[in-house]
């Protein structure tokens, strides 16, 4: 049985369905591996975050070592399974770097959608503030903006793909949007969000040496782009 993918081991997103997400269920006899899931959190803020109270860390840890095969998708994921659950794992990258991008040229090729030359953006976490950003890059790059977004309830995971993979610039602050994103070979910006697990983006960073891809702040596409 596998254990997989993205945030499953973030204790905040297992809802308390701790049985469910650890595999508790599963009887002895089976194998049970984790194929790179994801804590979301790097060891320093798993250890200060309100879910990780000891009774947890403690329930994780007996559920963990009863798994057969380990692994992580961030590079901080390996020293959280050794120094917090005495465990050994390895890192895998995100599975969708696994597949063949010619698998994802298949499916897209079927898209009609057309945002070639425009500034795409995939904006999980949204405020008013962020506006008056893309009004600003719409100007400064003398394109459209297409909000994805707003779109998601007519698009096909086709038409995401590619219009990641056509436009002009692509502003995120999605994790995958970001490896589609490296995958398609875009010129991106990716807001690092860590509500939504910020120690993904630092493997990211620090695997593919593109921290200039990477913002705190909308603002700093703004001040960045000033200064050239």
């Amino acid at each position: 049985v596998i254990l997989g993918s993205d945030q499953v081991l973030r204790l905040q997103y297992m809802n308390k369905n701790y049985n469910k997400y650890l595999l508790n269920f599963v009887a002895e006899k089976c194998r049970k591996i984790a194929i790179s899931p994801s804590f979301g959190l790097d060891k320093k803020d798993f250890l200060v975050d309100k879910y990780s109270t000891k009774k947890n860390i403690k329930m994780m840890k007996n559920a963990l070592k009863n798994f057969d095969y380990l692994s992580c998708r961030e590079i901080s994921g390996k020293e959280l399974y050794k120094d917090v659950f005495n465990l050994e794992a390895d890192m895998i990258l995100d599975p969708v770097f696994l597949v063949d991008k010619s698998k994802y040229d298949k499916v897209l090729d079927e898209s009609k959608i057309d945002c070639s030359n425009k500034i795409v953006n995939y904006i999980l976490d949204k405020d008013e503030s962020q506006s008056s950003i893309f009004e600003y890059l719409s100007k400064k790059l003398g394109t459209d903006v297409v909000s994805l977004e707003r779109m998601t309830g007519e698009m096909t995971t086709g038409d995401w793909l590619k219009a990641i993979r056509d436009c002009k610039l692509f502003v995120t602050d999605s994790f995958h949007g970001a490896c589609f994103a490296l995958m398609f070979n875009k010129p991106f910006v990716c807001l690092k969000n860590k509500n939504r697990g910020s120690a993904r983006f630092d493997s990211l960073i620090e695997m593919f040496e593109i921290e200039n891809n990477f913002v705190s702040s909308l603002d700093e596409i703004k001040n960045k782009l000033d200064k050239r």
